[in-house]
């Protein structure tokens, strides 16, 4: 599985805000950016994304930023992926295939999917952080 951009800044841009969780100032696009040597536009339009749908809050003015919506144990690498456009479902067309050989391919790849799958929706924001710290 290739770690797409989009996710791996999406994961980055969230554990730099679940990092900073329950503190008082929002946290500024520009600072996780620099951090992460990540383009500020290519970021500022995947914070958008998160925020839209619901990861985020954001505070407008010179000292604003943003800010997680929802607890950090709350979000996993699968719900990430899921709003990031990452590939989380498995393909259905293994029903509808005439080879033997292929219908066989594909359920096995259906079951890989699910199963990585699975362990993305284990792995949330806060076990992330707790990782980083060792």
């Amino acid at each position: 599985m290739k770690l797409s951009a989009r996710m791996e800044y999406a994961t980055l841009a969230l554990m730099e805000l679940a990092f900073q969780y329950g503190g008082g100032q929002p946290v500024q696009h520009r600072s996780i950016a620099e951090k992460h040597k990540i383009s500020e536009r290519f970021l500022a339009r995947i914070l958008i994304q998160l925020k839209e749908a619901g990861f985020l809050t954001s505070v407008r003015g010179v000292t604003g930023g943003y800010r997680l919506a929802i607890p950090p144990e709350d979000i996993t690498l699968g719900l990430i992926a899921s709003i990031t456009d990452e590939r989380t479902e498995p393909d259905e067309r293994a029903a509808e295939m005439d080879s033997s050989f292929r219908k066989t391919l594909y359920r096995a790849w259906n079951a890989a999917e699910n199963q990585r799958q699975a362990y993305l929706n284990s792995i949330t924001l806060r076990e992330l952080i707790q990782r980083s710290k060792k």
